[in-house]
């Protein structure tokens, strides 16, 4: 008698493939077929920090140069620049016509280069200018430092141009740049909302300077320099007040 066919338990079933072998098979896959693509980003990620690095060394080695031309232009004046003034009102004679030849010698060497240098000598320069009272040069030499001016090379460069607008006659276009650069709660715009106040002070607008220091006040309750705001307030409104 023929005996029943035995179910054989060893008998294997097709597997399914997990989720990380699937993945890793799809990862082979695409690595295959797309390493030449991958390869060539790779190396393009890697030029551009190797351009990027050779730029930044040179854009260094270029702002050190420039500064150490302007420097050397510098040391045949009688005094550094900044001192040049207390030197004058000593009664110190300095020639002024070389103040302004060696300005003109700094702005040539600091325009055409980059940066922070290029701002710094265009700022020295003005400041010659300034001194030897070559009022439009100044101008010229603070409107060429804005493209590069940052931060508080930038507050100066329009500081100074305020001051030469103000002295000029053109006292809207002051008021109108020292509002600009009193604008948010830094320490720059802090002093640029105190020179606010004396240049309309000084324009004859008592009254907006009075609104500009409340303002102040508001914005700065604790500055060290409330005191000497909440004087000029108060003399402000004692002049108001007479008047």
């Amino acid at each position: 008698m023929a005996q029943p066919p035995v179910e054989d338990d060893l008998d294997l079933k097709p597997a399914k493939a997990g989720f990380l072998f699937r993945a890793e098979m799809f990862t082979t896959n695409v690595l295959l077929g797309y390493w030449r693509a991958f390869l060539a980003v790779v190396i393009v990620v890697l030029l551009a920090i190797l351009l990027y690095g050779q730029y930044r060394t040179w854009n260094r080695r270029s702002q050190r140069g420039t500064a150490a031309e302007v420097a050397q232009v510098l040391a045949v004046l009688p005094a550094p620049v900044e001192q040049l003034p207390m030197r004058i009102a000593s009664g110190e004679e300095i020639d002024l016509a070389q103040l302004v030849t060696t300005a003109d010698e700094v702005v040539a060497i600091a325009e055409p280069g980059r940066g922070t240098a290029r701002t710094e000598g265009l700022l020295l320069a003005s400041e010659l200018y300034r001194i030897a009272g070559e009022t439009e040069k100044q101008r010229e030499a603070l409107d060429a430092a804005t493209s590069s001016a940052r931060r508080v090379l930038d507050f100066a460069t329009h500081e100074g141009l305020a001051n030469i607008d103000l002295a000029g006659g053109k006292g809207e276009d002051a008021v109108a740049r020292l509002r600009t650069l009193s604008e948010g709660d830094s320490f720059l715009a802090e002093q640029a909302t105190i020179d606010l106040g004396l240049a309309l002070e000084h324009l004859g607008r008592g009254d907006e300077a009075s609104k500009v220091y409340a303002d102040f006040l508001t914005r700065w309750p604790d500055s060290p320099r409330k005191d000497r705001i909440e004087e000029r307030q108060s003399r402000l409104g004692h002049v108001q007040g007479a008047g």
